[in-house]
């Protein structure tokens, strides 16, 4: 089922007398996210302490073993995750700097297990994986109770699994399109169910789809795979127009678009053909668009 959007919602409350429209409008108007200017200069002073405090500690080890920053960087983990641990459930805005310094603690622990795994043996590949896959599932587990940092380290845990998995498994570099593809599903499907700032994981997920789409289109070069491809780009399309979400949309419409530009290209090598073509393509989906709507007013 579509999702009702904001307007339509505030329309439906002011039609059965839940809202004033003078409610709606102040509704409509008040900022869906409150931030007051000390604390984001507060944030500001906290990341560029957090910079300088890294040079120190990377100028203090330069000449260190591995496993000694690896420690660093563990005993750096705990000691802020236990810090973030406690202001966690906190109101406000020590709630959102408890959420900051998770981020820290779990990118620091997960910088410790993969410099830990490549001194133990590891290659470069499964170094990567293990500490983005654990990155994943923490984001996934407080995906329903945090602000915005599973918000932050999902995209980047769960892309960072699918990077490295072609790398250490050796496949071609389409089912590295798929794997990634996949992943990016993985985030749009997190990011259409309740969770905070899931617009980010959404987003993530449609540009990455909109990259592996435009590398499968350019490796598969058979007519066959190329219609299979636009196929599964349509369905795509059908898919966002239901769910509404504006950035599915243009993604799946983009994708769309690269599938139809390849596959007259590859049928057609004249400039004005492909054109035409496009032409009568538009043209078609404008018409089929014109009459699903006249038999949706019928009805």
């Amino acid at each position: 089922m579509g999702k009702v959007n904001f307007a339509k919602l505030i329309e439906e409350h002011v039609a059965a007398g839940k809202l004033t429209i003078q409610e709606a409008q102040e509704l409509d108007n008040a900022p869906r996210f409150g931030l007051e200017s000390r604390e984001v200069l507060s944030y500001l002073a906290g990341f560029v302490a957090f910079i300088g405090l890294a040079r120190v500690v990377v100028a203090a080890f330069a000449g260190s073993s591995a496993m000694a920053v690896a420690v660093s960087f563990f005993v750096l983990g705990l000691v802020v995750g236990l810090i973030s641990f406690r202001l966690i459930g906190s109101p406000t805005w020590k709630n959102r700097l408890a959420e900051a310094l998770e981020i820290i603690a779990v990118v620091s622990e997960a910088i410790a297990i993969g410099i830990s795994l490549e001194q133990a043996g590891a290659s470069p590949e499964l170094a990567v994986f293990f500490p983005a896959l654990a990155t994943s599932a923490w984001a996934i587990v407080r995906r329903r109770y945090s602000e915005f940092s599973a918000a932050l380290l999902l995209p980047a845990g769960v892309l960072s699994t699918a990077i490295a998995i072609p790398a250490f498994v050796e496949l071609s570099e389409a089912k590295n399109s798929l794997i990634i593809g996949a992943a990016a599903v993985f985030l749009i499907v997190v990011g259409i169910r309740p969770m905070k700032l899931a617009a980010i994981p959404r987003l993530v997920g449609a540009v990455t789809i909109v990259g592996c789409a435009i590398s499968l289109y350019e490796q598969y070069d058979g007519v066959l795979m190329r219609i299979s491809a636009l196929v599964l780009a349509t369905a795509y399309f059908v898919w966002a127009t239901r769910t509404r979400w504006l950035v599915l949309v243009a993604s799946s419409v983009i994708t769309v678009f690269f599938g139809l530009l390849f596959l007259i290209n590859s049928l057609v090598s004249d400039s004005i053909v492909q054109g035409l073509l496009m032409l009568v393509a538009g043209a078609a989906t404008l018409a089929a668009v014109g009459l699903y709507a006249r038999r949706r007013a019928t009805q």
